[in-house]
């Protein structure tokens, strides 16, 4: 586990004015287990964004791939891959292909490159943002361009990039708005970010059992954010919000199980609510802003 730090201050706006929204144990791998020590995640008065409290600090370790570890439950490239090859198709079907031709494609914490590999002979130039090492020498080797962080590249080739992404990251990261500002940096006039992160107002937050939020709360996340504070988030990084929306990607087969069971299922575990009810059932939760993710399009202000 990285090393940890009690923040008395936000590190978005600086404020140390917050309370408390959980106390208590949090998940600390990948799935099933919870923290032997009590955490306390903090909302930010000022910003309204939700930190862990204490949280990961320590850089070297997304550097040697011991943070990877912790996210998920290995290091490894090949595990790598068989844990986010499923998740492309859903990516690029987000963000769509058509705004990828001839672009410079840049993935901000994008591991060994699934996403990259998949865009390389769509886009006209890939760059990886990635620090661990044996995952930048993997990028480098499959032909993507490589640096460890985006302020490296923005100091270097400010403005170069047109579509730039990055899925599941900013929550891992120490400085939210610094990160966003370096890649705020590397975009073109009118390059745009796509980013993801988990919603905090998803639809079993709102009406789940006490075992989601030490399901939801993990030691491998620093900050947690609805539309309304990731916009401010953004905002302050200098950064003009596109759109914003909630895409939902579990099933109502496992939000009934949640509350039936107090458990994750994944996807069909109950296959008589596929069909039509499994579709009004995703089509409500975005539409209200309570699906599992939130998806952001950003361009430089």
């Amino acid at each position: 586990m990285p090393g940890i730090l009690t923040s008395v201050s936000c590190a978005i706006c600086g404020s140390s004015n917050g309370h408390p929204v959980y106390d208590g144990h949090i998940r600390a791998g990948r799935f099933g287990t919870l923290t032997k020590e009590t955490y306390h995640v903090i909302r930010c008065a000022s910003c309204g964004v939700d930190r862990l409290d204490p949280f990961p600090v320590d850089s070297h370790a997304y550097e040697t791939g011991a943070y990877r570890k912790l996210v998920d439950g290995s290091s490894e490239i090949s595990d790598y891959y068989l844990n986010h090859d499923q998740e492309i198709a859903g990516r690029l079907k987000l963000i769509g292909t058509a705004k990828l031709r001839e672009k410079v494609v840049m993935d901000v914490g994008g591991g060994a490159g699934a996403f990259l590999d998949a865009v390389k002979g769509l886009a006209g130039r890939t760059i990886g943002i990635e620090p661990q090492f044996n995952f930048g020498a993997a990028l480098k080797e499959k032909g993507h361009q490589h640096y460890s962080y985006a302020s490296e590249l923005a100091s270097a080739a400010p403005g170069s990039v047109d579509v730039a992404v990055s899925f599941q990251v900013i929550e891992h990261v120490a400085e939210p708005k610094a990160f966003l500002a370096d890649i705020a940096r590397c975009l073109s006039r009118g390059g745009r970010l796509h980013l993801t992160t988990p919603n905090r107002d998803d639809i079993l937050m709102l009406v789940g059992p006490d075992a989601y939020r030490q399901f939801f709360y993990r030691i491998a996340h620093a900050w947690y954010f609805d539309i309304a504070s990731l916009r401010r988030t953004a905002e302050s990084a200098g950064l003009t919000v596109i759109q914003m929306s909630t895409p939902h990607n579990y099933d109502l087969s496992n939000f009934v199980v949640w509350l039936r069971d107090q458990r994750p299922s994944g996807l069909g575990e109950v296959s008589d609510l596929s069909g039509p009810a499994d579709a009004a059932f995703r089509a409500q939760v975005v539409a209200t802003g309570h699906g599992d993710a939130i998806y952001a399009v950003l361009e430089p202000a």
